[in-house]
């Protein structure tokens, strides 16, 4: 192992999952947890209706409820994905858009996940309403 520009490499020993969790801020402590089957690099977005957004690497975007942790609704896109979701408002509807796709990073990642190895990266904007 060893940088890059050094002429090294880094080899994953181990297929990388993700997990998302939920911290009480008054005692520190953590009040729920979700384990995903693939790495979560988007960060996460919540509202202020009690839903978390999140998307993995393999590109499913989670709906998630943000006292339990529990998936409320998701969705695969095909693609693989990094980028955070967002949350927005027009004329009193509230949606939240997902950029799929662009993330090379992604792929290396999946790389001990084989029933990804023929994901596509596309780049699509993903909108849903709430």
């Amino acid at each position: 192992s060893g940088y890059f520009w050094l002429g090294g490499t880094f080899v994953r020993p181990d297929r990388v999952t993700g997990s998302v969790a939920a911290m009480d801020p008054a005692t520190g402590k953590k009040a729920g947890q979700l384990s995903l089957p693939y790495a979560v690099y988007s960060g996460v977005t919540s509202t202020a209706g009690g839903v978390l957004f999140t998307t993995t690497l393999d590109g499913t975007i989670y709906a998630l409820d943000d006292e339990t942790m529990k998936p409320l609704w998701s969705f695969n896109t095909g693609s693989l994905s990094s980028a955070p979701p967002m949350t927005y408002s027009v004329n009193g509807k509230q949606y939240v858009a997902v950029l799929i796709g662009g993330s090379t990073i992604a792929q290396g990642v999946l790389s001990k996940a084989p029933e990804t190895k023929d994901i596509q990266n596309t780049s699509m904007l993903y909108v849903f309403s709430l």
